[in-house]
């Protein structure tokens, strides 16, 4: 089953960005924090208002996620981003 965790990194992934390296993860983060917001939705930016208000919500989704796996990856390293977190042992 895919959770919101991967479908970030998955979306990601297809963006160029390589989620299991701090230095990528840094990377995405950033360009989280600057990309126009449609960006954040398809790819390239369209200009469409909805493109650019789902955009807009889905922001800090994204970089609370990727914040979450930095911290991972700096206490766990890079195996941690693999172990399940939804409450299964």
């Amino acid at each position: 089953m895919h959770t919101q965790n991967s479908i970030n990194l998955t979306f990601l992934n297809l963006k160029g960005f390589d989620t299991s390296t701090l230095i990528g993860l840094n990377a995405a983060l950033h360009w989280l924090k600057t990309a126009e917001a449609d960006c954040l939705m398809h790819g390239e930016g369209t200009g469409d208002p909805f493109d650019i208000m789902v955009g807009e919500m889905r922001r800090p989704m994204l970089i609370a996620s990727v914040a979450k796996w930095e911290r991972i990856y700096i206490e766990e390293g890079k195996e941690g981003l693999y172990i399940e977190r939804r409450g299964r042992k």
